[in-house]
């Protein structure tokens, strides 16, 4: 599994052989059973995960026991709780498997260790932070300034594999509308 991680690693960025191969030498790999839970709300979430095969989501459930969908991941996408992950605090999340999936792990202690050590994973850890901000800061103004329909449209460009292999109520809470209104709204497109 680690080839396919080396793989897209490789095409994104120069890495160093050395530093490639402690990062080899600190992986682990896991495979989980759609459904299963990976975090739960309270625990520190001390793993990053690269999505080797399958999809993945994390959610909130807030005092009246709705879920809320942050985000979802699938192949060559890494997903964690950042929040509980960067504080060490316990997380407000769950991570979950909405399909079989096969994960490369690695440690944040392990990794950031690593990092002093190794400028080209310095370098490739930031740049993946700065994606990840930016999609976090564009996610929040189109839930501020879009409407439903737009979202949701935005959505099916951006993410053509997820829209495919998640059910619809999921997409909604992601959205933040009810399964309801978005039915609607695919009715009418």
């Amino acid at each position: 599994m680690f080839e396919i991680l080396k793989k897209r690693m490789e095409e994104s960025m120069s890495i160093s052989e050395q530093d490639m191969q402690r990062l080899q030498d600190m992986h682990q790999t896991k495979k989980v059973r759609k459904g299963q839970i990976l975090l739960s709300e309270g625990q520190v979430c001390t793993v990053t995960y690269y999505i080797v095969k399958g999809c993945l989501r994390v959610y909130r459930i807030d005092e009246n026991g709705e879920e809320h969908v942050l985000k979802f991941g699938v192949e060559n996408w890494w997903i964690n709780d950042g929040e509980s992950y960067t504080t060490k605090e316990p997380s407000k999340s769950y991570i979950q498997a909405l399909e079989d999936s096969d994960l490369i792990l690695f440690e944040e202690s392990d990794f950031s260790a690593l990092l002093p050590s190794a400028p080209s994973l310095q370098k490739f850890a930031g740049e993946k932070t700065a994606r990840s901000f930016i999609a976090s800061t564009e996610r929040i103004y189109e839930q501020m300034s879009l409407s439903v329909e737009t979202r949701y449209n935005n959505f099916i460009k951006k993410y053509p594999d997820i829209f495919n292999r998640v059910p619809l109520h999921m997409i909604a809470s992601y959205l933040g509308v009810s399964k309801k209104t978005l039915s609607r709204i695919r009715s009418k497109a």
